[in-house]
């Protein structure tokens, strides 16, 4: 957008990437929801990378999936989560969506409900369980018992231009 606007590019290796742009608000979600323990799927419902990279480090990832990307989280996470304005304003422009299991969940973003349920394990969740250690997603199969899941979507090629 700015090369049409005639801005010079002098570095284009100098940028931020953010996971996590709604769509279609166009805000940031919190990558609280997902420090926390929510969890990322992809268009299909599937886990796709370890959370645990970052924002930043994250980007690479939704960018390779080229399809739209949901974080998923529970009533806990949103209520830490509702302290941050930001994110209450998503919530508010109807960016964030509720629902009383995963299956359920999943129809409202036509996603395949049994990938929700089974919150498809990464490389590093299996070897986190193997030591015993928690990692991202441990909070939602833990608190089964809060039944409201919650989901944000955004869209990828989402990034914040940087000076160099």
């Amino acid at each position: 957008m700015g090369e049409q606007l005639g801005a010079a590019l002098g570095n284009i290796g100098a940028y931020q990437g953010y996971a996590a742009v709604s769509d279609p608000h166009g805000g940031l979600l919190s990558w609280t929801t997902i420090e926390k323990g929510g969890i990322i799927v992809n268009g299909a419902g599937r886990r796709f990378g370890d959370e645990s990279a970052g924002y930043s480090g994250y980007t690479p990832n939704v960018m390779r999936e080229g399809g739209p990307c949901f974080a998923i989280f529970d009533q806990r996470i949103f209520d830490v989560t509702a302290a941050e304005e930001e994110f209450v304003e998503l919530a508010n422009y109807g960016g964030v969506k509720q629902a009383d299991t995963p299956a359920a969940l999943a129809a409202l973003h036509r996603l395949d409900a049994a990938a929700v349920a089974r919150r498809s394990m990464t490389t590093t969740e299996r070897r986190a369980a193997r030591r015993r250690m928690p990692s991202a997603g441990a909070t939602l199969r833990s608190r089964r018992s809060r039944a409201l899941f919650i989901s944000a979507a955004w869209c990828p090629g989402c990034s914040i231009p940087r000076a160099a």
